[in-house]
């Protein structure tokens, strides 16, 4: 992928602000039909480097909340109604939000935590528009995204296809 072509990051200023609204997402990736996948990268891991540090129990639950609360709190984050209107004036109905990981480990000590957070997981489908990401499987989800679209594309120009038939039967 080509920045600039495939996709645009909302890159942070020396002082540490994004270059336009932080309220944009750290990656917007464009898609055929209007769609829009939107990369969010602010996901700390700092519990997940806490609990891997420590041998002891209760750090070690202590840890395990905090990276629990700080996932929880991006959903709710990227799921407000305040957001939800920012990103539709934007980019319009069409866009899913891609939370990235940068660890598969630690989304699959969340996971172990909280299997309730698997829905989010699925691929190309999400719950609601939020879909986890990782390393591992960000190139798989985009692949699959593509395929899906390919094959909207090609019912879409069957479907025109058909409707000039049907015209020229009758």
């Amino acid at each position: 992928m080509t920045e600039g072509e495939d996709f645009i990051e909302n890159k942070p200023t020396l002082g540490g602000e994004a270059k336009n609204d932080s309220m944009l997402p750290d990656f917007i990736i464009e898609l055929p039909d209007n769609q829009v996948i939107l990369g969010e990268c602010k996901l700390s891991l700092k519990p997940y480097e806490e609990y891997l540090n420590t041998d002891n129990e209760n750090d070690k639950a202590h840890a395990e909340a905090s990276l629990l609360n700080i996932i929880k709190t991006n959903i709710d984050y990227l799921s407000s109604e305040r957001l939800k209107k920012i990103y539709e004036d934007e980019y319009g109905p069409f866009y899913t939000i891609y939370l990235f990981f940068p660890d598969h480990q630690a989304l699959s000590l969340a996971y172990s935590i909280d299997p309730g957070l698997k829905r989010f997981s699925e691929f190309a489908k999400g719950y609601g528009r939020i879909t986890f990401v990782t390393p591992i499987n960000l190139g798989v989800t985009l692949s699959i995204k593509k395929s899906l679209l390919d094959v909207q594309a090609r019912t879409v120009f069957a479907d025109s296809r058909l409707v000039e038939l049907e015209k020229r039967i009758q």
